[in-house]
């Protein structure tokens, strides 16, 4: 799926950090959801992402780093949880497209 095109300023809005994943829980009620306790060095966030039926055990991705949007409005999940963050992740067959998916179900003021 090709997305609309932007213009460096948009890219400069956002803050995408490396964080390294410590913890990868399932979220209770959901067949798709985990929540993912991330360490960016000077503080820790838990990031919710819709990977469950990707990986036979999403719990392998524990210990790794990846990419993060952390500049997002916070938002409570329909099920109870905030979210702070997405989870950048490679896309396709060999994982050679990154791609954000927001696992959003609510934002909150």
């Amino acid at each position: 799926m090709t997305k609309p095109l932007i213009t460096p300023d948009v890219l400069d809005r956002i803050d995408v950090r490396v964080g390294t994943i410590l913890k990868v829980d399932d979220v209770a009620g959901s067949d798709k959801l985990v929540a993912l306790r991330v360490s960016f060095g000077d503080h820790e966030r838990t990031i919710v992402a819709g990977m469950k039926r990707e990986r036979e055990n999403p719990r392998e991705i524990e210990g790794r780093q990846a990419l993060f949007v952390v500049n997002l409005v916070l938002a409570v999940l329909v099920f109870g949880l905030l979210d702070s963050g997405v989870f950048i992740r490679g896309s396709g067959r060999q994982r050679t497209t990154l791609e954000a998916r927001a696992t959003r179900a609510a934002v909150t003021s």
